[in-house]
């Protein structure tokens, strides 16, 4: 089996930004079994990682439309919307 390791975007950051991106792509339910399996295999987690990672998410709302402002870009602000409506809508649940 070959692979592909891309250190383009590498950085020591705050891993709750990619568990971020898993949550908006997968839900809630696959970032809970991703967190466990990670747990059980030795990794290190901390009590709220799913909140952490959830805030983090609802972020990128602000991120994207902050972006989106700054360059005058109307489809960044409307996706900016859209994720703002999305993770309202999952907060309400």
């Amino acid at each position: 089996m070959s692979r592909v390791l891309d250190w383009t975007a590498a950085r020591v950051d705050d891993p709750s930004i990619d568990l971020a991106l898993l949550l908006g792509g997968f839900g809630r339910d696959a970032l809970v079994r991703l967190i466990e399996r990670f747990a059980a295999a030795g990794g290190t987690t901390w009590p709220g990682l799913v909140e952490h990672a959830a805030e983090r998410w609802a972020a990128f709302a602000v991120l994207s439309a902050e972006w989106a402002l700054r360059i005058g870009h109307t489809e960044a602000m409307a996706h900016a919307r859209a994720h703002l409506a999305t993770v309202e809508s999952a907060a309400g649940d």
